[in-house]
Order: C-alpha cells, then structure tokens, then sequence
C-alpha cells in the first residue's frame, strides 16, 4: 500500500531577525517570550495594542488573545517550574520548556484554525532554542488531522539580537516524524494487515540511503523457529511478517549497533480469549509501539544522524477462525523456550519474545522495545504516562530525563521476581500470562526471559489521546517517544 500524504506545515527554510511585528492586517500572529521579558513585549506593542488591552497584559498569566491593530495575536509567556513546588519525584515529571512550548503552540492555532488563517508569523523574543524547538514542533503537529485538510504558510522572526542558532529543519522533522506515528496508529486496521504493514514499510525506507530492509514472510518465519509470532498471526488472512530494518551512516562507525522493537499487531480482536466490544473498538491502536519506531527510524534517516541502529518490527493480527491458537497450548520460541499460553490475548510479549530473541542475537549496545503491551499500566500510571522497565539503571536514567525534556510522561517501574514465579507451568517452562495484580510487571518479567544480559528497556504505553488537546485536534493517534527516543539518539551522536 501507499503512504497517504501527511499534512505539512510550509516553513520558511531561516529565521527572519526583526525589530517588530511585520505582516498585513489579515496575518495570524504569535508572540512568544520568558515571563521575565513581560515589559519588553509591552514596550514592543505600544503602537500596536490599545491600552485597556496594554493593562490586561499586567494580568498573572500565560497566554492572551487580542485582536490587534495588526490582526489577531497571540502572546504566550514561559517561565521555568517553580523548583521549590517541584521537588517530588526527582522533578522527572516537571514539565520542561519545549514540552510546555510545543503544547501552548498547539493549543493557539487551534483557536486560529477557526478563524481560518492562512499566514501565521511567530516572533521569539529571548527565548531558547530549546523553546523555538518546541514551538516548530507544535506547529507542525497542529496541521496533522486524518480528515481534514489544514494550509497555512509560517515564518518564524526573531525579536532580540543575541540569540541562539536554531536548526529549524530539525524541528520540522521531528514534528513531522510524530505526525508520521500518529497516522499509521490513525489507519483503519483492514488497510494495515501484516503484509500491507511491511510493504508500507518498504515504501517508506527502501532504497533510502544507508538503509537495508529485510522482511520475513511465513516460510522464512518457520525456517527461523519463530513459533511464537506464527501461532499469534496464524488466523489471520495475512500470515504475520517480522520486518527488519538496518541503518548504517556514511560515516563509518565501529559502535555497536542500538536495537529497537516494535510491538505491531495491527488488530487485536484478543483471539479466542476475545475481547468484548469495548475493549476491541480502539485496537488499531495495538500497533503503536511499531508505529512510534517507525517515526523515530524515520527521523533518524532524514536527519543522517551517526548512530548505527536496528529496528525490528513485529507484524502479526490477532484474529479469530479454525487455526486461532488455543489457551492450553504449548509454544516453542526461538529461544528454545516452552510457552504455555494461559490466555490468547496476551500475544503482544508472544511476538516481542521472537523479535527480541533474533534482536539479542545480534549482540546490540542496547535493546529498546515499545509496546502498547497492558491494560494494567494504565490502571497503575494513567493514559497520560508510559512505565519504564529496565535491567540498567544507566539506560533507564538516560531514558527518564530525555523524556522530560521531550515533556513526554514516563515513570520507572520494578521488575519483581515475585511476578515472574506467577508465570510458572506445569508443561512449559513458562505461561505467558496469569490473574491477579501486577499485570504490567509480569508481562515485562516475561520479556526479560528473552534478552539475555543484553541492556535493556521496556516501554509500556498508551499510543492514543481519547479527546483533543495541546497540538493534538481529535483523539487518535499520539506518537508517543518519538520525541523522548529522538532526543535520546540525538544525544548520542552529540557524544
């Protein structure tokens, strides 16, 4: 199948420096400043703001909605966090100034989208580029819906004279490769079966430089002892694919390649286990954690960045007919381990287990794997957090502060031994699932029997915004750590 195109913001491709508001009077604009800088922008608007809206702005807050001499305008101030209200938690959950940036961006052109802007001007007056990052970010997130069609023209000018270089390119990528996650999350489940998945795949990144693609239909899945993704993806029309993509720099370099994972079960009806119709109503979404992977590899492509990476995807559907796998049987692994099955619908860790058996073997720096995996995560961290998983604590530091500054919510969670002894059987060495509490851990001490001492981290997450908010105009798709990984590999290379 083919990629549909994504909406895109045009940009203007530099920063404009300006000592004032340009545009005509039909323009959108946005100001954005620290709250320190609060006079400056007074100043700035004397001629063009007239004095009872002049008084307002004297008012303890971060955002104001004027119409203008010069059209509609925005101006939205950012302070840091109060570090003394936020001392809890190590302050990973303190919302970071891209984060907030992105977010209030979003949220101004959703009001202007009403107005129907066609030209949006963004003015930045001292503020970082971390700022500016999230701003672009935000914008270009804001054009994204599945529908409908958003089409307007940004230029971006800079209000003070010393300021910091911004990679403008960069941000528009990042934005766009998130909107990318949240599109494929967006299709409808019949139009992303496992072989229409790869080959989407193919399209996206075959031929691309540095990039080699590998995909394992059923025979080569079988010749490989992959019984675990077979059994989850053998109802299905479309038998289950593992794709494998491989990315290497021009420039040459002798570090060891980082492994990432993606969950990719583009419909989960929970197989003979079945869900009710509640529960299966969003599971297009059960492929998020490929979807979001997806984003990141293609960011890291555009981007060129020097870091040799693998991305595996594993693609099955969970569907329902005469050759659904059944509760009581026995699979065998690549691994070589026994895998009673307890429940069908617990097939997530069934295809990550193979991927992250051929993924180990490949003796990575370091394993990542994201996975739209439990329910019990979002009962213990809510639809707004992704829990963290992990044998290192070095990676998991890593992994925690990129994704608050990335203003993504993520929260470390224990892997108890306790919990792996729940998934013991008296036919196989082990169950893939058991009742009781602690749902989330026992599925990631399930994952854990598949890497070895490999460093590793697992991410269970939600993928999905239930209504619209911030950058986000319609519940759906949310690209979640495409951003958090993003800056991680960006750090890296930086090394």
């Amino acid at each position: 199948m083919k990629l549909r195109k994504i909406p895109h913001i045009p940009f203007s491709s530099k920063m404009t420096s300006s000592s004032s508001i340009k545009g005509k009077i039909s323009d959108h604009s946005i100001i954005f400043s620290e709250m320190d800088s609060k006079k400056k922008v007074k100043t700035l608007l004397k001629s063009y703001l007239h004095s009872w809206q002049l008084k307002e702005l004297e008012e303890n807050k971060e955002v104001f909605y004027f119409d203008s001499k010069k059209g509609p305008l925005a101006i939205c101030f950012l302070q840091e966090s109060n570090k003394k209200k936020n001392q809890g938690h190590y302050q990973l959950l303190t919302p970071s100034l891209y984060g907030r940036a992105r977010n209030f961006a979003g949220s101004i052109i959703g009001k202007f989208k009403v107005q129907n802007i066609k030209n949006l001007n963004v003015y930045g007056l001292e503020i970082t580029e971390q700022i500016w990052g999230g701003i672009i970010v935000g914008i270009e997130m804001s054009s994204y819906h599945y529908v409908k069609k958003y089409n307007f023209k940004t230029a971006l000018f800079n209000l003070s004279k010393d300021s910091e270089k911004v990679d403008i390119k960069k941000y528009i990528q990042l934005g766009y490769s998130t909107n990318l996650s949240r599109y494929l999350v967006d299709l409808p489940p019949g139009e992303k079966r496992p072989e229409d998945y790869a080959k989407l795949l193919k399209n996206l990144f075959y031929g691309k430089n540095n990039c080699k693609l590998t995909i394992w239909d059923e025979k080569k899945l079988k010749k490989e002892r992959m019984g675990m993704i077979l059994a989850v993806g053998g109802a299905s029309v479309q038998p289950p694919r593992l794709v494998h993509l491989s990315y290497r720099p021009n420039k040459k370099t002798n570090e060891k390649p980082i492994a990432f994972v993606g969950k990719g079960i583009t419909f989960d009806s929970g197989g003979l286990d079945i869900k009710p119709p509640s529960g299966m109503r969003n599971m297009k979404k059960d492929m998020g954690g490929s979807a979001s992977l997806v984003g990141l590899a293609n960011y890291i492509v555009n981007q060129k960045l020097n870091l040799n990476c693998d991305f595996y995807f594993a693609l099955a559907e969970n569907a329902v007919d005469a050759h659904s796998f059944r509760p009581g049987d026995v699979l065998e692994s690549r691994k070589g381990l026994t895998v009673e099955i307890d429940n069908t619908d617990a097939e997530g860790r069934l295809v990550l287990g193979d991927a992250l058996t051929v993924a180990a073997e490949n003796k990575p720096k370091f394993i990542i794997d994201v996975a739209t995996l439990t329910g019990a995560i979002k009962v213990a961290l809510g639809a707004e957090t992704g829990g963290l998983f992990s044998n290192s604590d070095e990676l998991a530091d890593q992994l925690l502060s990129q994704s608050q500054s990335a203003g993504e919510q993520v929260w470390r969670m224990p892997l108890l031994k306790e919990q792996r002894s729940k998934l013991s059987s008296p036919v196989a060495d082990l169950a893939n699932s058991s009742s009781g509490f602690g749902g989330a851990v026992r599925a990631a001490m399930f994952l854990q029997e598949f890497i070895g001492d490999t460093p590793w981290a697992h991410f269970d997450i939600y993928s999905w915004v239930d209504s619209a908010n911030g950058p986000y105009f319609q519940k759906g798709g949310n690209g979640q750590l495409v951003q958090s990984l993003s800056f991680l590999v960006q750090e890296l290379c930086e090394k």
